[in-house]
Parts: structure tokens; sequence; C-alpha cells
């Protein structure tokens, strides 16, 4: 590898991304790192062993099981918390883009264009949230596996040795086999390294090597099914669970597939606004006609003119669309929001991969520099969105005032100073969880549970506070709001522990008891629960 292009492009990363080391744990990192018994106290065997985020009652049946991730999440945590897993998911993404630039020297044949496209690659503002965000290191660390897995198959399918000839790419097949370890979009990389392999530059009079490819990325993929069926304990290995209730829009749940893929294309072209939280929003008729005439004409053009497309824009049109076809299928059991910027990381190397050509000619040989720059400094402010929880809901509050997800989570940041002793505070918590549960009405039938329970368990809370500070009692007010509650999501195990808690102060321990033991039923390693039912005891 060339040293200088190679340190300029370790240069730039720095440069933008250094904010996200000084950053904590936000959004869904509290689920999955901080209240991880496993991960927390370092059981490999259950990391290894077990679903993704744990023991929790209805997570365990998402289906998510990356062991790689989450070793790389204990080893991150161990080496300096939050600030060690960004660090590790800096060092990823540096090690994607330099095996980007060598797969780019190898298709060009030219370091210049490499070097753009490369470039282009890190810098892009959608990847701020696979390099800033702890939970999403698992996409850093996929793309790597699958780059990896691209270049030595191009190297293995160049080889002009007897030796190389009749060998086999089992190298590639085992980074295939890592990065669907880390997560299971990367079924995409079997596809994306056939492509990678027919895309290199080579003899025509050779004969074809994909075969073999494909025998050995299908070993890898055969042995990914097996050990996945051996911790779910049966044979479709936890990928064919039914996902959840369709949604009550039967027409949206037809289009939307082909809506989601034209909107994150577009965010590559576009990606604004800079928010990490982008949900599907109802779409009249139109957008959806729109949608599928411009996602049915994407496929035609593909296949009507894949063979005489030049290799380089062959596998960038399979670097745009093949990583998206997994949560676009899935879009259902995605969310709240189906949109992410973390499936754009490979498609982000894609729309690299087809601009990094105008660096050769003269005309537009400043737009990659150009575009570099801005992607930077978008980054680099987008970077900062990631930084703390407070910042994470006021950028996304910005740009979705009415989500209320996100008026939850403001919510909580505001039950948190009043329970720290801010009157003030205590005001503003119930103004966003009522506005919160007004407006979760609203969601789709499917989603409403995880907004609106989680407000009324806000509202719930400011309740108790309230009385706390006055001399007259509504202990069966109180209990009938953390009841609601519970009955919303039974499935909330924090809604129990606040019914434990108010059952706890009306005295009737018995049934608070009952309340902490079902909150540990359903999370086993619920701190909250245990220490009150520690207390509750006499412990």
């Amino acid at each position: 590898m060339q040293k200088r292009p190679a340190a300029l492009l370790l240069l730039a990363m720095t440069i933008v991304f250094w904010p996200a080391v000084g950053g904590t744990f936000v959004y869904d990192d509290v689920q999955l790192i901080v209240r991880n018994p496993a991960l927390q106290n370092g059981d490999l065997v259950a990391l290894l062993g077990q679903p993704l985020y744990g023991s929790a009652k209805g997570l365990e049946q998402a289906g998510y099981w990356r062991p790689l991730t989450s070793l790389l999440l204990w080893l991150g945590n161990r080496l300096g918390g939050a600030a060690g897993i960004h660090v590790l998911a800096l060092l990823l993404h540096a090690a994607a883009t330099l095996v980007a630039f060598q797969l780019g020297q190898r298709l060009f044949g030219n370091a210049r264009p490499a070097f753009w496209l490369a470039l282009l690659f890190a810098l892009h503002p959608v990847q701020v949230e696979s390099a800033a965000w702890c939970s999403a290191i698992n996409d850093p660390l996929w793309g790597l596996f699958t780059l990896l897995a691209m270049h030595s198959g191009v190297r293995w399918a160049l080889g002009s040795s007897q030796q190389d000839q009749r060998s086999m790419p089992w190298l590639a097949s085992l980074y295939c086999l890592g990065a669907l370890l880390s997560k299971e979009n990367a079924i995409a990389t079997a596809p994306l390294v056939l492509v990678a392999i027919t895309s290199a530059p080579r003899d025509p009079s050779a004969p074809s090597r994909v075969g073999r490819a494909a025998i050995a990325v299908t070993a890898g993929l055969a042995v990914w099914w097996l050990l996945r069926a051996l911790v779910f304990g049966e044979l479709t290995a936890g990928l064919l669970r039914p996902a959840a209730p369709p949604s009550a829009n039967a027409l949206q749940t037809l289009t939307a597939p082909a809506e989601l893929l034209v909107r994150h294309l577009a965010l590559l072209v576009w990606p604004h606004p800079l928010t990490p939280c982008r949900s599907l929003p109802a779409a009249s008729v139109v957008t959806m006609v729109l949608s599928v005439v411009l996602a049915l004409g994407i496929g035609l053009g593909c296949l009507l003119g894949w063979r005489r497309l030049a290799g380089p824009t062959r596998l960038a049109i399979a670097l745009l669309l093949v990583p998206l076809v997994p949560p676009l299928l899935s879009w259902q059991s995605l969310g709240s929001y189906p949109i992410a910027d973390r499936y754009l990381y490979l498609p982000a190397l894609g729309f690299a991969l087809a601009l990094a050509p105008l660096a050769n000619t003269p005309r537009t040989r400043l737009l990659p520099g150009l575009l570099a720059a801005t992607f930077g400094v978008l980054s680099f402010v987008q970077t900062w969105a990631w930084h703390d929880p407070q910042r994470f809901v006021q950028n996304a509050l910005q740009h979705a005032a009415n989500d209320p997800t996100l008026l939850v989570m403001a919510g909580d940041q505001a039950l948190l100073r009043a329970q720290q002793g801010d009157p003030v505070a205590l005001a503003t918590a119930q103004s966003w969880y009522a506005t919160a549960e007004r407006l979760a009405a609203n969601e789709r039938p499917d989603l409403l549970h995880r907004a609106l329970a989680p407000a009324r368990l806000g509202l719930a809370w400011c309740m108790l506070i309230e009385q706390q500070g006055r001399r007259g009692s509504r202990t069966p007010a109180l209990l009938a709001a953390f009841q609601r509650a519970v009955d919303t999501d039974p499935t909330s195990a924090p809604s129990w522990v606040g019914l434990g808690v108010a059952n706890g102060i009306a005295g009737a321990n018995q049934v608070a008891e009952r309340a902490f033991q079902k909150a540990l039923e359903l999370d086993p390693g619920n701190p909250e629960a245990r220490h009150n039912l520690s207390r509750l005891r006499g412990h």
C-alpha cells in the first residue's frame, strides 16, 4: 500500500471524527451495553452463545446473534467504556477505508481515483452513525469483513500461477463468515464477493472462476447457518421468525420496500436532514406510485444493461443495492426508524465508486475534492449529535419535533433532573410525556406500545415525585397510573418495576414483590428490579 495516500486518508478521518472518542452511551447503548449482564460481567460463554440483547423478554426473539460484535463491545467497554468502543469503531472504519483504497487500485489500476474513492467513502455523512454510535459498531465490523472478502476474492481471481488456478478462495470464505458473525445483514457479502470477482480486470481468454468462488462462500454461509441453528435450537436458525404485525395500511405494506430503497439512495446524494431518527411517514398514493416506478426502473435497468457495463460500474451498482436488500425485506421488524444511515455503510462505497472516475477527467477533476471537503464538514458537525444523550435528543427533535419516542427520551432526561431536586424539570418532564402520550395514539398499531407505555410510565413517576412533596396521599391514583403503563405493554420490565415501587409505598409488599419478580422474569438483568426486591426482603 502507498504510504502517503494512506496517511492522508487516516489524517482526514482523525480530523473529522475525533469528537466521537469523547462521546458517551446514547439511545440503545443503555439496553445493549450498560444493562447487558453478560457484557458487563465478561461472561464470554454467554456473549458467544446468547442472542445480542441477552435474555430481555421479546428482544431474544428478534433473531439477533452477533458473537463477534458482542466480543468487540465487551473488549471496548473493558478498555475504556464508551470511549473504548468508539476508538475500536474508528479503527474499524479506518481499516475499511484502507481496504477500499486497495480494492480501488485493483479495479482502476490507478492510485488517483482509488484515493478519492476511499476518501469519499470514509467521510460521507451517512458514516457518522456507524462511527460515532457504540451500538452501530457492527456495521463497520461487518463492512470491513466484507471488503476484506471482496479484496481477497479479487486477488485470488487475478492469480496467474497454476497453484492459484487450482485453489479455492477459502480466505474470502473465512472473511464472509466473519461478516455473518458480526451482523445478519452480511448475508449480502456472498453476492458482493462474486460481483467483485467478475468485475476485476482479467484476461478475457482466462476461464471464469466464479463457480469455485460460489462454492467457497456458500460453505461459509452453511457454517454460519449451522452455528445459528445450534444457538437458537431450530433448523430455521432464528431467521424465519414472524415479523411484527402488518401495518394497518395494506398499500404501504406492499410499497414500503420500494419507498425505503428510494429514500435510502436519496440520502447518499443529499444527506439531509442530518438526524439519527428517520421514520417512514404515511405516504401519499402519488409518492407510493413514484417509488415503485423508480425502484422497478432501477431493477430493469440493471437487468437489461448489466453485461454492457464496465466492471467498476457493475460493482458500484451491486454495492448500492445489495446491502439494502435485508433491511428492506424486514422493514416491519426494524422498529420506529427503518430509514437508517447505518444501512448505507457499504452503499456509500458504491456511491463513491461511481464518482471516483471523475478524478481522471480534466473538467471534473476538482469535483471529488469539493465533495470530500463538504462531506468532511457535514460529518464533523453531525458527529457531535451523537456525543451525549442531551445533544442526541436535541438534534433529533429539531428535525422530528412530533416523534413520540424522542419526546419520551426528552421527558426521561427532565425526569432525571427532577429526581435530583430540580423543581422546574418536573413540569418539563410532565409536558414532554403528555405530548408523547397524545401523539403515540396516532402511531402504527404494532408500534403503539413503544412510545405510549414509556410515556405513561413517565407520567406515573412524575405523579410519584409530586406526591413525595405533599402531605395528602393519592395512593389509588398512583397505583392506577403505574397499572395503566403495565396494561399498555405487559412485556415492559420498567413498568413492572414502577408498579412494584407504587405498591411498596402503599404497603402492599406481597403485590410489590410479585411485580418485581415479573420484571426480573422479563429482564433478568434489570438492576432496579433486583435492588428494589432486595430492599423489600430486607437484605
